[in-house]
């Protein structure tokens, strides 16, 4: 009796699919700023607009930017908004009204040129990469262009992190042999889709992990087909978006080729090859059974 193979590419279609509807009714329904320390992850993709990779201003032991009056007084204001409206929720307050005030406020700004910029704090995110922020640094250079307001420019932000970290995790679901619906999971869940609708540097670091994975995975199953360019490239990516994200860098032991490890479980082993790969010699041939990427004899060795 033949077995039902679901077709390869169904994953990803769902996932791209609930990815970018859910994500985009996330993006407008979340007001301005209000997702976790979204104004200094704003900031900082700021600073890297600017071309200042490195923060060197800094005030009170406090790294930060300098920003121009009205844009200092659009964040404090949507700083607070957070507040007010938690507060008066309950009695009626909505937040179209706090919109209304942003746009007084925005009708109300006078002439800068003559006005001091004022200090802002990056409040922890000095110490990101900007591999984390490409899509939302080259939305940020579109914006200036078009001359949109900070709403506008931060929808943009959001639209263009969803569209990048979407196409991440996709490859990253098509690229994997095997626990595809496994990975389509994983990057949808809450955290995972939210993290992908806000500016954050979360939403890289979980795409880029699931595509070295993913890409490991493959290697080990199929070595021929490896690419190790790529695998360096996605784990590159992947440990600048964290530095944390450099524990992921011990997935290439899936893909070393595993000479003198023993071919099944209680063969001896070369001593060579196990002082050269550890783990593989220890746990490689186990890993690869209970994962699906063993050979299907059994008698082969794990790459």
């Amino acid at each position: 009796m033949r077995k039902r193979v679901l077709p390869t590419c169904r994953p990803v279609s769902i996932f791209v699919l609930l990815s970018l509807t859910f994500g985009s009714i996330i993006i407008f329904a979340n007001p301005p700023l209000r997702g976790p320390d979204e104004i200094a992850h704003f900031l900082r993709i700021y600073s890297y607009s600017r071309g200042e990779l490195l923060p060197v201003t800094e005030i009170n032991a406090r790294k930060g930017i300098f920003v121009s009056p009205g844009l200092y007084n659009q964040l404090y204001f949507f700083k607070t908004a957070g507040e007010v409206f938690a507060r008066s929720r309950e009695e009626g307050m909505r937040y179209g009204q706090i919109m209304a005030e942003y746009s007084k406020l925005a009708d109300t700004q006078g002439d800068e040129t003559e006005q001091a910029s004022m200090f802002a704090p990056f409040a922890g995110t000095e110490g990101y990469n900007p591999v984390a922020y490409i899509p939302y640094i080259v939305a940020a250079e579109i914006g200036r262009l078009l001359r949109l307001d900070l709403p506008g420019m931060l929808l943009l932000m959001r639209f263009f992190g969803l569209l990048a970290f979407t196409a991440a995790a996709a490859y990253a679901i098509a690229v994997t042999p095997v626990l595809k619906w496994a990975f389509m999971l994983i990057a949808m869940l809450p955290v995972s889709l939210y993290n992908r609708t806000v500016l954050s540097a979360d939403g890289a670091a979980l795409s880029f992990t699931l595509a070295i994975t993913a890409l490991c995975f493959s290697a080990a199953r199929k070595p021929a087909s490896g690419k190790v360019w790529e695998r360096s490239l996605w784990m590159t990516l992947c440990t600048l978006s964290k530095q944390p994200q450099i524990v992921f860098v011990l997935l290439e032991l899936m893909v070393l080729p595993a000479q003198g490890v023993p071919a099944a479980v209680g063969q001896p082993c070369d001593r060579r090859a196990a002082r050269h790969y550890p783990v593989a010699a220890m746990g490689g041939r186990s890993v690869g059974r209970h994962s699906g990427l063993a050979s299907p004899r059994g008698t082969e060795r794990f790459v």
